[in-house]
């Protein structure tokens, strides 16, 4: 959407092409829906980010649970061990290892 123009719409070009393009320029004028547009993006990328921290978390946690060393588990997963040992500490400091206070830990240390 940012990057269209109607450099690309020919004349002999079907109405709704054209009647498309002319609504993407409206929004492309309208600031507040622009605003908007970046920030559901942006809280789009964070929640793809929070999945994929989720899911390492989870099997870290399932790794340590069935005894497996940091060292191992950085291996098995490709990760850095700093990694590991932080999510680690995360798993450490919240009751019965919960996923949803781990990454609430996480997130105050700075991930």
């Amino acid at each position: 959407m940012e990057c269209s123009s109607g450099a690309g719409i020919a004349e002999g070009c079907d109405g709704k092409l054209k009647h498309l393009h002319e609504k993407v320029e409206r929004i492309k004028a309208n600031s507040q829906m622009e605003v908007s547009y970046v920030r559901t993006r942006e809280w789009e990328r964070l929640i793809r980010e929070e999945g994929k921290t989720r899911k390492l978390l989870e099997m870290i946690s399932k790794k340590l649970r069935k005894g497996d060393s940091q060292e191992k588990i950085a291996d098995d997963l490709c990760e850095e061990l700093a990694v590991v040992q932080r999510f680690s500490e995360a798993l450490q400091n919240s009751p019965e290892q919960d996923l949803d206070i781990a990454l609430e830990y996480l997130e105050n240390a700075g991930e």
